[in-house]
């Protein structure tokens, strides 16, 4: 019998990549960055990146675009499975068939956060600086 156990492990990480890239190509697309496209793979593949592009984006330009409904969900979905990843660390035991089901299971409520952080909790913050 073939355990579920990589299928639940990869998921959450592939479903953080993914959305992280396509959150990123939307936010760089909105800034007019030529390499928006580039700037995404390199996200979706290397997810820390992420943070290398959010202290560099203000530099690519200001928004020239509205965020759309897709790049919200797309964000919601990044924050919200990433959060999943990292909490099911702290909860679950070592072995990677528990840790992917944790993270599985908390992805639900990784993806509430997320909605809450990218609709309401990150417009307050920009406003404010």
């Amino acid at each position: 019998m073939i355990p579920l156990s990589p299928v639940a492990f990869v998921l959450p990480l592939l479903l953080a990549g993914v959305s992280t890239g396509v959150w990123t190509y939307y936010d760089a697309s909105s800034r007019n960055a030529v390499y928006a496209g580039s700037i995404a793979t390199i996200v979706t593949v290397f997810v820390p990146a992420v943070l290398v592009y959010l202290y560099y984006r203000n530099r690519i330009g200001p928004r020239t675009q509205n965020r759309s409904t897709a790049e919200n969900v797309a964000g919601a979905i990044a924050v919200g499975s990433l959060t999943a990843v990292i909490l099911g660390q702290f909860v679950a035991p070592p072995d990677a068939g528990t840790l992917g089901l944790a993270q599985i299971s908390l992805l639900p409520v990784g993806i509430a956060f997320g909605f809450l952080w990218v609709c309401e909790i990150s417009p307050r913050i920009l406003e404010a600086t």
